[in-house]
């Protein structure tokens, strides 16, 4: 499944502290042959945890790729207490930041010195601008069950 708008305001914790991912409107399934069945087209998705490939073109559609960019900015938000792009103050200066590839977090705020290097490089990996180069959920998986 390919959530296509995973963000911290979709994803509630149950008493037992579990995370659950809730509000599949944009949620596509892929099926074996990698077609893709999606629920909802008419929106698009938050463009503060978008990722750049889908603001290329109309068509653009979510990937796992894109759901992985959108998991980074979940991790910055949880890392921070702040959304992504925060020093953007509205959607139209995000949606040009991100077709522009910045990332985002801002060079000024000195992130990287107050995370730990595995947090960091995760991000980092996870904001990849090129989709096949992203790490897959599998790897995400290890890099989750290595923090604990």
């Amino acid at each position: 499944i390919v959530h296509g708008d995973l963000k911290s305001g979709n994803i509630l914790v149950s008493a037992d502290g579990n995370a659950l991912i809730c509000d599949f409107g944009l949620a596509t399934i892929l099926t074996g042959d990698q077609s893709a069945h999606t629920f909802s087209s008419f929106v698009k998705g938050t463009c503060r945890w978008m990722a750049p490939e889908l603001f290329e073109h109309d068509q653009a559609k979510h990937t796992r790729a894109s759901d992985v960019w959108a998991f980074g900015c979940v991790i910055l938000e949880l890392s921070t207490g702040s959304r992504p792009y925060t020093y953007y103050p509205n959607d139209q200066q995000v949606i040009v930041a991100v077709a522009r590839h910045v990332r985002p977090y801002s060079c000024a705020c000195g992130l990287r010195n107050t995370m730990p290097l595995l947090l960091w490089s995760s991000m980092q990996a996870c904001w990849d601008t090129h989709p096949d180069r992203r790490p897959d959920t599998t790897a995400l998986l290890r890099w989750i069950r290595s923090t604990h």
